[in-house]
């Protein structure tokens, strides 16, 4: 069996499982079979359906992480009812990772900051981690998801007025 667990649609772990046992019985053209291929497909986008793997330390940011398994079969590629669980690994001191409802066979989470207050300028951030888990075929498979930490340093004179859901770019 091999799992291959895949971020925004690029290929970060390809894992390799050795073949079970032959089972007595069995002939050789099905010990010698193709093994499954399964994909661990996970999406990270914003909350204007872009994708992205960086977190804006200094505004309101969240990201949406969705994911579900996929199995390669004779008949193409089949979703699998499994499944998927999200756990934050680092991070956790100014962001939080919130279930959102979803519909089986995707599961989605929410990353976002603790508080909606301002973060001091010059407070260390550290990056997030999410780690991904399933299993597959009665195998536990997990993989991490890192971000990286975007902050700003704006500095805003004058009469401004922006309306309240405008958003302001780099």
């Amino acid at each position: 069996m091999v799992v291959t667990v895949l971020v925004n649609g690029v290929a970060i772990k390809t894992i390799v499982f050795p073949p079970q046992d032959a089972v007595a019985g069995q002939d050789a053209d099905a010990q010698n079979a193709t093994p499954k291929q399964y994909r661990v497909q996970i999406n990270v986008r914003d909350s204007q359906d872009k994708e992205r793997v960086v977190f804006y330390g200094d505004v309101l940011d969240s990201l949406y992480l969705a994911a579900w398994v996929e199995e390669e079969s004779e008949k193409g590629v089949v979703s699998r009812d499994v499944p998927v669980s999200f756990q934050l690994l680092s991070g956790k001191r100014w962001l939080r990772l919130t279930p959102v409802q979803s519909t089986p066979p995707t599961s989605i989470s929410r990353l976002e900051r603790l508080s909606q207050e301002p973060i001091p300028e010059g407070t260390a951030l550290d990056a997030p981690t999410v780690q991904v888990s399933t299993t597959v075929d009665g195998i536990p498979v997990s993989a991490s998801v890192s971000f990286s930490v975007r902050r700003f340093d704006l500095e805003l004179s004058g009469d401004l007025d922006l309306d309240a859901g405008q958003a302001l770019e780099p």
